[in-house]
């Protein structure tokens, strides 16, 4: 074996794992914007502080300051919130009259982009990608926690891909799927949260997630892992504080 054949190997055992951390990173967002039962909050508790030793195994990852950030907040306002104001808030937010819609198809700029249109368009792609959902969600594919658990299934179709030579094809998939979907109504939907959150721990996750959605978006498209460029580019502004507005 070649020094270069073993330098890719190696390279590519280190890109497998840190797929696989921001599958868990993924997971756990996803997991957050769900209803706070006492067992969800409990496994959230616990997650995020074993989420603490992440950066052990993924410290080349762009996302994860962003990460740690969301993280230690939302930690703070897990503990401070009692759960029945938790699940109030999150009805408040996310069901009925919802302050910030939980839904891609809400945030369409055209009216074409009905929720029907985006839902057979976000279907394609879960097909493409091997998902399908179960009947009961394929009216609601546009959910957030929807499309962050197939970000989730993207990133762990890349770690398995690596050893089979199918590791920039999955990252490349992940970047389109960004660009197309979350990255282009998410900045919004956690700007409403921001605004509106009265416990904290939605504020802390939404517009955390921003953060770690951008700098996820600039690691998949480092000259490092030879991918091209984002068509179109993207002003970002307000990163600073955990929020940002993507202009396309």
């Amino acid at each position: 074996m070649s020094d270069q054949t073993a330098a890719t190997q190696q390279r590519h055992r280190e890109l497998e794992l840190l797929a696989a951390v921001r599958h868990a990173v993924y997971r756990l967002i996803a997991s957050a914007l769900q209803y706070p039962d006492a067992g969800r909050v409990e496994t959230l508790q616990d997650e995020l502080a074993r989420s603490e030793s992440w950066h052990q195994c993924g410290g080349q990852l762009p996302l994860l300051a962003a990460w740690e950030r969301l993280a230690e907040e939302a930690q703070a306002a897990l503990a401070a919130t009692p759960l029945l104001a938790l699940q109030t808030e999150h009805v408040r937010l996310f069901e009925a009259n919802a302050v910030a819609p939980p839904y891609e198809s809400a945030y369409a700029t055209k009216p074409s982009h009905h929720r029907g249109v985006v839902n057979a368009e976000l279907l394609r792609e879960y097909a493409d990608a091997g998902v399908t959902l179960r009947d009961s969600l394929c009216d609601t594919a546009d959910y957030v926690v929807v499309e962050l658990e197939i970000m989730a299934h993207l990133c762990r179709q890349e770690s398995r891909g690596w050893a089979e030579g199918a590791g920039h094809a999955a990252m490349r998939t992940q970047a389109g799927f960004l660009r197309r979907h979350v990255l282009r109504w998410f900045p919004e939907f956690a700007r409403r949260v921001v605004e509106a959150d009265r416990c904290g721990f939605y504020r802390a996750v939404a517009g955390g997630t921003v953060g770690v959605l951008l700098r996820d978006e600039q690691w998949l498209h480092s000259d490092e892992l030879g991918l091209p460029p984002q068509a179109g580019g993207g002003e970002v502004v307000g990163l600073s504080d955990g929020v940002g507005t993507v202009s396309r």
